[in-house]
């Protein structure tokens, strides 16, 4: 007699879609293969849905007592707040994921914990490292090719994890959350290495360089790879260059646009550094590249009302961000004065004039603060910034921070009124094209009040944004306020 054939499980893996549709699924993370072929939706199924009802049923499964509330959300569904997701997951690790066998659990933190992390880049993380307001091409362009090109490019695809793990531990401060954003760090450095030993044309590969933005983005912004960023702009800028520099026209795509004023905002930020660095990043292996991709972006134009819209990492005029640096790396005393001190002088003039020229500020309401109205704002910035160091720059002054400036200087007070226009609006306090201009201001500040402003500024955007960037500001700025205050200590009791 044949023995009738043994009922089996029915699979519980893959995505939703596939499933639906009785397809076999890759189960690529976040976008299947099948799925993004077709341009379909790619849904997961929350964590309870992967587990047979049996297993739940039973009262001495393990899976009977399970944690994970089925509001808990994953990638491409409705998300609450990133921080009880992770607090979620964390619970269900200690009472669930220790029972497991060791390449299970890996198995099962993978279906769950990562769909949870690309939906806090999306959901959050995205919009702090791209201008609001900027061509919807830039904005939301790019976050779909992003996450086209992580099903197929495992480097992106751990680069993408290692930024949103870097912030949601800013955000809960789990040192868990650290370690493992380092370990995608590392994968996707791994990635990335394979990809370029492989016989290709790496100046065509989008996924490759978005990867290597992604990377240096997570040394400024993240935790534990600072020291990396040179590296990988290094990596950046060489494919810039060969995909590029060479052309007589202008640039004719969105991303090639984005990622060269990516490149020079992190060029201008790691050259900058911290005002009590007295050393840096050797400012010459950049400036000619700097030459050639401003006056590229110079010849490249969108069809947006406002040029400044068109510019969906800098925001101002490259021209005053280019006149920043340089006056910065004056400062710093590192960099011999090469340019015709006319022309720079002539340059700043031209600055001042605007910012004498412009209308009186008035205060603003949520209605009023549009993102043009921050890059204009932010425009002032930098050129009261400029006007200043102008004034400070000598022949043979010491290198180090800013020096304070008079309370009535009236640079300083127009700076005041930008910051209180905007101090309940925390539109521009995410902004991070604000983050440098309004950190270097507070070294010019001598009034005790004019520093709360700066300082309060300075905690909002850390609270907001959770940028390890802004956190490096606020503490190197709070370090020369104590420093100068006991030295005027020590000085008025010497006296």
């Amino acid at each position: 007699m044949k023995r009738p054939a043994r009922a089996r499980l029915r699979t519980k893996t893959g995505c939703l879609t596939c499933r639906q549709r009785r397809v076999k699924c890759d189960e690529a993370l976040p976008i299947c293969q099948s799925c993004g072929s077709a341009n379909r939706e790619c849904r997961w199924p929350k964590p309870n849905d992967n587990i047979d009802r049996r297993f739940l049923s039973h009262c001495q499964s393990r899976h009977h007592k399970r944690v994970l509330d089925d509001d808990v959300s994953v990638f491409g569904q409705d998300s609450p707040n990133d921080d009880l997701l992770v607090t979620s997951v964390d619970r269900s690790q200690t009472l669930v994921l220790h029972s497991l066998e060791p390449a299970m659990a890996h198995q099962a933190m993978t279906h769950v914990l990562e769909p949870i992390i690309c939906r806090h880049f999306v959901d959050t993380y995205y919009g702090l490292i791209i201008l609001p307001g900027c061509h919807s091409g830039f904005y939301h362009g790019w976050l779909t090719e992003i996450l086209r090109l992580m099903a197929s490019h495992k480097s992106l695809y751990y680069s993408v994890l290692a930024c949103a793990t870097s912030h949601l531990h800013s955000i809960n401060e789990y040192v868990q959350m650290r370690e493992l954003a380092l370990t995608y760090y590392s994968r996707a450095i791994t990635k990335l290495s394979q990809s370029l030993v492989a016989p290709s044309q790496p100046e065509t590969n989008d996924g490759l360089l978005t990867s290597i933005i992604l990377l240096y983005i997570h040394g400024c912004m993240g935790w534990g790879t600072y020291s990396d960023i040179p590296r990988h702009l290094n990596a950046a800028m060489s494919i810039i260059a060969l995909r590029l520099l060479d052309r007589p026209m202008g640039i004719d795509r969105l991303f090639d646009f984005l990622a060269v004023e990516s490149v020079l905002y992190h060029i201008f930020h790691m050259t900058t550094g911290l005002w009590t660095e007295l050393s840096g990043p050797n400012y010459d292996s950049y400036i000619d590249f700097w030459y050639q991709a401003e006056n590229l972006l110079d010849r490249s134009s969108f069809t947006t009302a406002s040029r400044r819209l068109d510019s969906p990492v800098i925001g101002i005029p490259i021209a005053l961000f280019r006149l920043a640096l340089l006056l910065r790396q004056q400062r710093r005393n590192s960099l011999p004065l090469t340019m015709d001190m006319q022309s720079i002088r002539s340059e700043v003039l031209g600055y001042e004039m605007m910012l004498f020229g412009s209308q009186e500020l008035q205060s603003t309401s949520d209605n009023l603060a549009i993102p043009e109205e921050y890059y204009k704002d932010a425009r002032s910035l930098y050129a009261i910034i400029v006007s200043l160091l102008w004034k400070q720059m000598l022949p043979h002054s010491e290198p180090g921070p800013p020096l304070e400036v008079s309370v009535d200087c009236w640079q300083i007070r127009q700076a005041i009124q930008v910051f209180k226009k905007y101090e309940h609006d925390d539109g521009w306090a995410r902004c991070f094209i604000g983050n440098w201009p309004t950190y270097t201001l507070g070294f010019f500040m001598s009034a005790a009040e004019d520093k709360e402003v700066i300082q309060a500024e300075m905690q909002r955007r850390w609270d907001l944004t959770k940028f390890a960037q802004v956190n490096r500001y606020i503490g190197d700025l709070q370090g020369t306020w104590a420093a100068r205050q006991s030295q005027n200590r020590r000085s008025s009791l010497g006296s």
